[in-house]
């Protein structure tokens, strides 16, 4: 969609996209270690010398809009944890789960933190963190639930019937 038009703007548009995945990385560094600093800007610019993140940037594909997606997810999940616990900041957790579920659209492989996030999150004695929680990623997965069970997708059901252990 993005090249359809105008192939140079959509790989410049795609460049910019790609290009947020380490500003957004220095800030998950930043929240982590509550410092701001150099090392940890130069820290995050060690993505751009990654040949893999440099020949993605440029082409247009799942990868990188669902790394910006996924680094999104884990810069909210940080700022929940920085919120204080007898007044948690609800937006963070709503934004982690809508990130990740954006980024679980993009590429499924990325769900597996969606079982760490839930783990962190389900752990904690707050009630109202676990309702929200649930509540929230079922809203957000029922297009995934129609898409496979109702509209009869073939693909996932072969991959289910022939089920290889070693894959």
């Amino acid at each position: 969609f993005l090249i359809e038009h105008n192939q140079l703007f959509g790989r410049i548009f795609y460049l910019f996209l790609s290009s947020l995945i380490p500003i957004v990385f220095y800030f998950i560094l930043k929240i982590k270690y509550k410092i701001s600093s150099l090392l940890l800007f130069i820290i995050s610019n060690f993505l751009l010398l990654s040949p893999y993140y440099r020949s993605t940037s440029i082409w247009p594909g799942d990868e990188t809009i669902s790394l910006v997606f996924l680094c999104l997810s884990i810069f909210y999940y940080f700022k929940y944890q920085n919120t204080p616990k007898d007044n948690p900041s609800f937006i963070y957790l709503i934004l982690n789960i809508f990130f990740l579920a954006i980024c679980c659209y993009f590429r499924p492989i990325y769900c597996l933190f969606a079982i760490f996030f839930a783990y962190e999150f389900l752990k904690l004695n707050n009630t109202k963190v676990k309702f929200l929680y649930i509540t929230t990623n079922l809203i957000l997965s029922l297009p995934a639930i129609y898409y496979i069970f109702y509209l009869y997708v073939i693909f996932f059901k072969n991959s289910v019937i022939n089920f290889n252990l070693i894959n």
